[in-house]
């Protein structure tokens, strides 16, 4: 199989990429034939002519569209590129099937996958997209039993707006129509094909751990600690309700642990005072810790990451990437997607409302994250070559140091000394309370024996005798003491 991908931005070219197509040989020995669609022109009819028009220039074409924030995309001077990634295979190798999500109930739509996956052999992974923001990934994925899933399912929301706008509306399209309430998944299959699916996060939990103690409709925290839910923020990052915004608090997403992972939600100002509403559900009862992200962190997870891929030798790869992650990174940010460049140089970028990854190590809807996926028919006869030591992160490590970067190795570092300090005192009081225990049950037990003898005296003596009198200082003083026992 091959991958071609291009960016265009204008009809030279669009005319240029549809010449270039049409020249590949594979184009035409191809037994399976998917492009996918990246689009970034929000409207629906601009998103409907640009796939009629490729639909109609190359033929025997099966298209997935969706919106996303595309690489130059400028909304202000009208520039509004589309990604596309043709994937060619050497053999029909996958399928694709829609559902109406116009109810956004997740459980109906995954049983429906479900029953449609058990009649389809030799699944691999499965893409999934939806223009359905609220759509429940949770329970979609509940229905395909998370626990026990053989092969990955990953993916992507179609990004149009903000979460937290009422205005929020996404699409997706196919050469039939553009909708505002499907769902499409890919169903990757074949003996010979294989995926490789990874997640990156490489924000780090850090503090206390603060527990969701009411929510709304499953994305709205009430309380937080039996608090308004917004105190979080206000407490730890110094942000009055009207400053809890994308901007201010994407840096520092909140932590849930799903599975076996860590995974992000970005919680903005609800409609209620007090309130922080999520674009992916939380839970009352769930524990969840603010985190910070570290730029050199992040890109050298994502680099070790990359470095798996070099015995995979994919032949295709979809990124999708959070646009947090490119707040946090900056400039640097297209080094992540040049990591696995090295290896898959036609990769394609999506960047949606939200990630998906989803298999047997947990996750769902994620936030903040990189999924990266490859693809390949066969077994790698040779692999890439590894970038040398003049690596784009080598370059990194050699210039100038932002200040926020050196800040948050601080604060990381810092962190790390408090946390370590505060396992070794619970330590030392669990020792403490060991000691104490024991000390109090060594001591307790021959005090209690010399009460026991002391009140026999008491009894057989005389009331006037020196030796009562003894016998009931001892009393005295015993109970004394038991007394300074018990309350240790």
């Amino acid at each position: 199989m091959i991958q071609k991908t291009y960016s265009v931005k204008n009809k030279k070219e669009y005319e240029k990429m549809v010449d270039d197509i049409r020249r590949q040989s594979e184009y035409e020995t191809a037994k399976g034939r998917l492009l996918m669609m990246s689009i970034s022109a929000w409207e629906p009819e601009k998103m409907a002519e640009r796939v009629r028009r490729v639909n109609a220039d190359l033929r025997d074409m099966q298209i997935v569209a969706f919106n996303g924030a595309n690489d130059g995309m400028d909304v202000d001077k009208g520039i509004e590129p589309t990604e596309y990634s043709f994937l060619l295979f050497n053999e029909p190798c996958f399928d694709i099937v829609d559902y109406d999500v116009t109810e956004c109930e997740g459980s109906k739509t995954g049983k429906s996958l479900r029953e449609k996956l058990a009649t389809v052999e030799d699944v691999k992974g499965v893409f999934v997209v939806t223009s359905k923001g609220f759509f429940c990934m949770d329970t979609f994925f509940g229905e395909l039993d998370r626990e026990r899933m053989q092969y990955p399912f990953f993916g992507t929301k179609s990004a149009n707006g903000c979460f937290w706008s009422a205005q929020y509306i996404g699409y997706v399209a196919d050469k039939e129509g553009v909708y505002d309430n499907r769902l499409f998944a890919i169903i990757f299959h074949g003996r010979e094909l294989q995926i490789r699916a990874t997640y990156n996060f490489g924000w780090r939990p850090i503090g206390r751990k603060f527990t969701i103690t009411k929510t709304d409709e499953r994305i709205t925290a009430r309380e937080i600690d039996g608090r308004n839910a917004t105190y979080i923020y206000k407490d730890y990052l110094g942000l009055e309700e009207d400053q809890i915004t994308a901007l201010n608090v994407c840096e520092f997403p909140i932590v849930v642990h799903r599975g076996k992972r860590d995974i992000a939600r970005i919680g903005l100002k609800g409609d209620v005072a007090g309130e922080l509403k999520f674009s992916a559900p939380i839970y009352e009862g769930e524990e969840i810790r603010l985190s910070i992200g570290n730029p050199h962190d992040i890109l050298n997870e994502v680099f070790e990451d990359s470095r798996g891929y070099l015995s995979f030798n994919p032949e295709a790869m979809i990124l999708i990437i959070c646009a947090n992650r490119n707040m946090l990174l900056g400039e640097d940010e297209h080094i992540e997607s040049d990591f696995y460049r090295e290896y898959a140089p036609q990769l394609i970028n999506i960047r949606g409302f939200s990630e998906i990854l989803c298999d047997s190590n947990g996750g769902g809807e994620l936030n903040s994250a990189l999924v990266a996926i490859g693809f390949r028919e066969g077994i790698a006869q040779e692999s890439a070559t590894m970038t040398d030591e003049k690596s784009c992160l080598t370059r990194i490590k050699q210039r100038e140091v932002p200040l926020l970067n050196r800040l948050m190795t601080f604060v990381d570092a810092m962190t790390s000394e408090l946390e370590d300090m505060a396992v070794e005192a619970k330590s030392a009081s669990e020792a403490k309370s060991r000691f104490l225990s024991n000390m109090s049950h060594e001591i307790r037990t021959p005090l209690n024996a010399v009460l026991g003898m002391n009140e026999m005296i008491l009894r057989e003596t005389q009331d006037n005798s020196q030796i009562h009198k003894y016998a009931w200082n001892v009393k005295s003083a015993s109970e004394t003491l038991l007394s300074l026992i018990n309350d240790i």
